[in-house]
């Protein structure tokens, strides 16, 4: 009673089970419809297999490379055209007990060059 409160401030840092990146694929209307790629990183103690992954568009495709058993994996994602905007997704599905991490979304679009421009410009070059 002779102390006053205290207040005790922490940062707790919890990874990811399930770590996707990029955060989002891009093209630009007109691009070469060349692949990109997600690494999708399974951070738990227990592995987890990518059963499936489908896109929600039918103008891209998506393959599923295994890098590391139940713990990486590579998709492959490649648009048939970009003459259109186009914002879509990936189903992820996994073999995970825990129906939190049974399915995982990863997104991409198309969009026009000047909106690339605009997002250029915010995001400072690395």
């Amino acid at each position: 009673p002779k102390e006053p409160d205290t207040v005790m401030t922490a940062v707790i840092d919890v990874p990811a089970l399930v770590e996707i990146e990029p955060k989002l694929l891009q093209w630009v209307m007109g691009e070469k419809t060349d692949a990109k790629e997600f690494t999708v990183k399974i951070n738990g103690p227990d592995p987890m297999k990518v059963t499936n992954v489908s896109s929600t568009r039918e103008t891209f495709g998506a393959e599923v490379k295994e890098v590391k058993p139940g713990r990486e994996y590579r998709l492959i994602v490649k648009p048939k055209v970009t003459d259109s905007i186009v914002i879509g997704a990936l189903k992820i599905e996994t073999d995970s007990k825990m129906p939190k991490y049974q399915r995982q979304m990863a997104f991409f679009n198309v969009v026009r060059p000047e909106q690339a421009e605009k997002q250029a410009v915010k995001q400072p070059e690395k």
